[in-house]
């Protein structure tokens, strides 16, 4: 037994070390997951999760209903803005981290439609 007791002293604290860095990557994982992440159920059960957010436009309509829901990703220097438009109608509901609802505003259908046309 006294021959093992060394052995079994280092595996335990090979264990333990083993264990401690698992939780430390998986805290840092879960902290990068966390931060500015939203989530969207669509109509079906589908969800889409989008990180990196710059800002975020909800468009509503005159009934101050949401139409509209506009993300615009923060990116390098070099590459151009990337945005995406979601119809609400299949939206069932949209989930945020508090720090993203500081880049939540809130627009008018018009301002959206005076945008677009202005592309045409």
């Amino acid at each position: 037994m006294k021959k093992n007791l060394p052995l079994i002293l280092f595996l335990t604290l090979i264990l333990i070390s083993t264990l401690i860095l698992a939780y430390q990557l998986n805290e840092e994982e879960t902290d990068i997951n966390q931060n500015i992440k939203l989530a969207i159920t669509v109509e079906g059960g589908g969800k889409v999760i989008r990180y990196n957010i710059g800002k975020i436009i909800i468009f509503k309509d005159k009934d101050n209903k949401l139409e509209y829901l506009k993300i615009t990703y923060n990116q390098d220097s070099e590459k151009p803005k990337k945005e995406e438009l979601y119809n609400l109608d299949r939206i069932i509901s949209l989930n945020y981290s508090p720090q993203l609802k500081e880049k939540i505003t809130y627009k008018t259908l018009s301002e959206l439609k005076s945008k677009t046309s202005k592309r045409d």
